[in-house]
């Protein structure tokens, strides 16, 4: 395959081709299992179940609470720049949400966060719509970082992408409540150039089918 700038991939015929993109420079929202869609009225069930199930509950928003079916559909988009669905690519079954917020774009930086099944833990398909999203972000408004702030006790999924993918750029020591003890809150950075370099050339297998050079 002939070399580059990080970020880039190539047509079919050898020309340079931006990996956040489909062949006609549209955002890429899908890979081979999973697709971010917009998010409707219809739903809000699946959410606010899953926001408020016990065993996901304490790693969101509310940590642990459960606010009414009414209060979540109104502060569902409060301070969100934009957010989507992540749906199984064949089929269309929800996986969970994946959401930009508190977006400084004066001095080009956001924060993400993700909401998904305790079931889905295991198979990435939520992490793998979060490599969709935030090369998303990249690609439509001109960031510099993205953050995401990490409890200690869900740091565990995200350990393996520390110095690859995103920095730790603070913690805060026992800062969050949970299961009998306090716990650090981590903050992570994903850096433009980092993500670029690392992260979009995963994208690019993650969507190849089959029989794909």
């Amino acid at each position: 395959m002939p070399g580059g700038a990080p970020g880039l991939g190539f047509d079919d015929r050898g020309a340079p081709r931006d990996l956040a993109t489909d062949v006609d420079g549209r955002p890429r929202v899908t890979t081979r299992r999973v697709t971010l869609r917009t998010v409707g009225p219809a739903d809000l069930p699946f959410l606010y179940a899953t926001a408020t199930d016990p065993t996901v509950s304490y790693r969101w928003r509310y940590r642990g609470a459960t606010p009414s079916p009414e209060q979540f559909a109104t502060e569902l988009w409060q301070g969100v720049l934009c957010q989507y669905l992540v749906v199984h690519t064949d089929g269309g079954a929800p996986v969970g949400l994946v959401s930009a917020y508190q977006a400084d774009l004066a001095n080009r930086t956001c924060y993400v966060a993700l909401l998904g099944e305790r079931t889905h833990d295991a198979s990435g398909l939520l992490l793998e719509g979060a490599l969709l999203f935030v090369t998303y972000l990249f690609h439509t408004w001109d960031l510099r970082q993205i953050y995401a702030e990490v409890p200690g006790y869900t740091m565990d999924a995200f350990a393996s992408g520390v110095g690859r993918y995103f920095r730790e750029e603070g913690r805060l020591v026992d800062h969050s409540f949970h299961g009998g003890r306090f716990w650090d809150l981590h903050i992570l950075a994903i850096h433009r150039a980092d993500w670029e370099k690392k992260a979009e050339p995963l994208l690019e297998a993650l969507s190849a089918r089959p029989g794909d050079d």
